[in-house]
């Protein structure tokens, strides 16, 4: 078999397991279909334009990946930045300084009033080298400022969570794109139908406007629950040749291969 992107034949020292639904998103699904260098270039530069997009998703799923680990995210919240841990939690720390010797401390996550009163052992300590404290004084003000914290403890049920995400683009459409391609070639779809894509994947061109486009379904994928999808289907009567992915649920799209379908009737789904 050859790699379909620069037609290299595939031996096992210079190819490995494609993931057909990205490894970041905890795709299981592989095939060896792509050599080492093209798996390496498209993973590098339209999968990870994808990943990002999709980010704040993987993080909350926590899936399980064949390598590496889900990892924290940026967000905002009430206006302070912080940490999205992928067990759920948040991480995160301010200081504002009010006036000399007078600052406020945020904290968010489960270990918010330690690291509150760490920091502002830091800022005491800071304070008492710098004015010449007494022992007695410094151990007074950490007394007190420990005892504010504790008693200044606020518990969010529900945070309001602000984050950015693009979905579409030419680099994430064209890495979803790969994943349908990826998906046609695993199932031995002719390449006869997918060259026009395949050209378009690789030199990175416009074109890839006429074949994928994102798309807002209506029951047609299951509700209140997480997954992705692809579905594959060429019907000869119509002429059609096309993939619907789904990404949690909520990244949807579709890719159209050819109009003018003539082979067997197709239907592949993936879940």
């Amino acid at each position: 078999m050859k790699c379909y992107l620069c037609g290299k034949g595939l031996t096992d020292k210079n190819s490995s397991s494609e993931h057909i639904i990205p490894n970041a998103f905890g795709g299981k699904l592989t095939a060896r279909i792509l050599c080492k260098d093209c798996n390496s270039d498209l993973g590098s530069s339209f999968d990870s334009c994808l990943t990002k997009s999709l980010e704040w998703f993987s993080c909350k799923v926590n899936h399980s990946r064949s390598r590496g680990s889900v990892q924290p995210v940026k967000v905002n919240i009430d206006g302070m930045g912080v940490f999205a841990l992928p067990r759920g939690d948040y991480d995160g720390i301010k200081v504002e300084k009010i006036q000399d010797n007078h600052y406020r401390i945020h904290a968010l996550g489960k270990n918010a009033q330690a690291k509150a009163k760490s920091k502002a052992k830091e800022i005491i300590l800071k304070s008492g080298k710098k004015y010449n404290w007494t022992e007695g004084k410094v151990n007074e003000k950490l007394e007190k400022i420990n005892s504010n914290i504790e008693n200044n403890i606020k518990q969010i049920e529900h945070p309001l969570v602000n984050f950015t995400i693009q979905f579409g683009g030419k680099d994430v459409l064209l890495s979803v794109m790969k994943t349908a391609i990826n998906f046609a070639i695993m199932k031995n779809v002719p390449l006869n139908y997918l060259n026009d894509a395949i050209k378009t994947l690789k030199e990175n061109n416009d074109d890839f406007k006429s074949f994928v486009n994102s798309f807002y379904p209506e029951n047609i994928f299951p509700e209140n629950s997480i997954y992705h999808t692809l579905l594959l289907k060429g019907d000869p009567q119509v002429g059609i040749l096309y993939c619907l992915l789904s990404f949690y649920g909520v990244f949807n799209a579709i890719v159209l291969f050819s109009s003018c379908y003539n082979g067997e009737h197709i239907l592949h789904s993936y879940c």
